[in-house]
């Protein structure tokens, strides 16, 4: 039997991101992402539902592509996988459900953020400098590439946290 857990999301950040760490000491970034879809009703009257999605990565180039471009209300294009982590909560199991974007995933603003162009009017000038260009010239950059540390994070026999959700 074929199983497939693949979720696509095109929407806008709720918020700036979150950053934070898990007990175990592994970096994350959530952010929640707002998509929305209109209908007729009954009574022909145009109707909208909004709905609000946690995503989480732990993908070091995700994070960092989060804190140097990523703002509330931009539009955004996620690639993930639904998750689900548990947890006790004063004697009680809390569920929380959502998106983990994995190493490989995909996050990506697909609108230009002020850092974006700041860094490309930086290296448009490193060509009269060769000393500022250098600094200029890599700021704000990441590449779009495999992960660091090559390791999936949710494999079962690594990872032991509960996803922030």
């Amino acid at each position: 039997m074929l199983n497939i857990n693949e979720v696509r999301l095109l929407g806008r950040l709720a918020d700036d991101p979150t950053f934070g760490q898990t007990p175990a000491g592994r970096d994350f970034m959530r952010v929640r992402v707002i998509t929305s879809r209109s209908y007729r009703d009954q009574n022909d009257q145009w109707q909208e539902v909004t709905v609000g999605h946690n995503v989480v990565t732990f993908d070091k180039y995700r994070i960092k592509h989060g804190r140097d471009r990523l703002r509330k209300g931009m539009l955004v294009y996620v690639e993930g996988e639904n998750n689900e982590s548990r947890r006790e909560v004063d004697g009680k199991t809390v569920y929380n459900r959502g998106v983990l974007v994995p190493m490989g995933g995909k996050l990506h603003s697909l609108e230009r953020s002020e850092a974006n162009e700041r860094d490309e009017s930086q290296s448009g000038e490193s060509s009269r400098g060769a000393a500022s260009g250098s600094k200029a010239k890599g700021k704000g950059k990441v590449p779009d590439g495999p992960p660091i540390d090559g390791r999936n994070p949710i494999d079962q026999h690594d990872y032991e946290d509960e996803i922030p959700f």
